[in-house]
Formats: structure tokens, C-alpha cells, sequence
């Protein structure tokens, strides 16, 4: 049975809230002052959209935008580099390989913010490795793979959902899938 609207807007609130007070604990200065944060949130409940549109947490979408301005004008496709390469040469040390292409992200922090130097490191979203292989076909065609996969996952998993390996697996695989989004 499917949860009413009325839930699934309960839980979204619920969850922003949460987002909210995490923010608060883990600032030392909001913290300090938590009951001077719950009037600031009950005059501005607007408060509550802050994680997902102007903290840190947010920042995957202007780092896109700003991938996209040297995309693949100064950079080029890397047609199946992004993404299957970096998996591969990753995990290669620089001591073996000295000359190992650096990762997808210090290239495109180069590129577009070069005067932020190497302690820039934004977060970026799997959109761009998909993005730099092949445009806009490689996002719409990598999302497509990772759903499908994630489907896949969960159906394996409600197969074997009696295993306890199963639901280890399943358990430990679900971080890794919010991780990748």
C-alpha cells in the first residue's frame, strides 16, 4: 500500500527539519546558541529549504554548470574515460605509475577555477563523468544504467530477502547507492 499525500509531505518536512538540525549540531556557533536556531526557523520556516539550496550540500549544481563551460569545447569527450577509466586507473598508485592522469575532478578544477588552487575540491555529481564521455546521451544513458541497476538490486534482494547474507549485502549496498547519487 502506497503512503497518502498527506504522509509523503510529512516525511519530506520531517526530513528537512532533520537536515536543518544536523546543519545546527555540527555548526559550533549555531549549536551554542540552538535555542536562538528554533526562533530564527519559527520566524523563517523558508529556513528548513536551506541545506538543499545554499549550503555546501548544494553546491553539486553550480560545480556541474561550471564543468559545463569547458565541456567538451576545451576538454573534449572522453568517451568511456570519465567514468570506466577513472574506475580503472584509480586505484593505481602515482608511486607506479608516475605518469597517471590526474582524477576527472582536479582537471575540471583546473580548467574552470584555476586561481582556487588545489585545496578547492567541490563536490561533484555523477552527472559529470557521464557528461564528459558522451554529453547529454551519456547522462541521460548512465542515470539510466544506475536505475537499472538499483533496480536490480532491490529485486534481488526481495527474492532473497529470507537470506541473511542477503540482507547484509542489500543493507550495505543501499549506502553506496546514496553515496553514488
Amino acid at each position: 500500500r502506497r503512503p497518502s499525500a498527506i504522509v509523503l509531505v510529512a516525511l519530506v518536512l520531517g526530513g528537512l527539519l532533520a537536515s536543518y538540525a544536523t546543519l545546527v549540531v555540527r555548526d559550533p556557533n549555531a549549536r551554542a546558541d540552538a535555542g536562538g536556531e528554533a526562533i530564527k526557523l519559527l520566524k523563517r520556516p523558508t529556513l528548513l529549504f536551506d541545506p538543499i539550496l545554499n549550503r555546501a550540500d548544494a553546491e553539486m549544481a553550480p560545480v556541474l554548470a561550471g564543468t559545463l563551460t569547458v565541456v567538451p569545447e576545451d576538454t573534449g569527450y572522453r568517451y568511456g574515460g570519465a567514468t570506466i577509466g577513472d574506475l580503472v586507473t584509480r586505484p593505481i598508485p602515482r608511486a607506479l605509475w608516475s605518469g597517471k592522469p590526474e582524477p576527472a575532478s582536479e582537471q575540471i578544477v583546473a580548467r574552470v577555477w584555476p586561481n582556487l588552487g588545489p585545496f578547492f575540491q567541490p563536490s561533484f555529481t555523477p552527472l559529470l563523468s557521464f557528461y564528459w564521455d558522451f554529453g547529454v546521451a551519456g547522462v541521460a544513458a548512465g542515470m539510466a544504467l544506475f536505475g537499472f541497476f538499483s533496480r536490480a538490486l532491490y529485486e534481488w534482494f526481495l527474492r532473497n530477502a529470507d537470506s541473511s547474507s542477503a540482507q547484509l549485502i542489500f543493507s550495505a549496498a543501499v549506502w553506496y547507492v546514496v553515496f553514488a547519487v
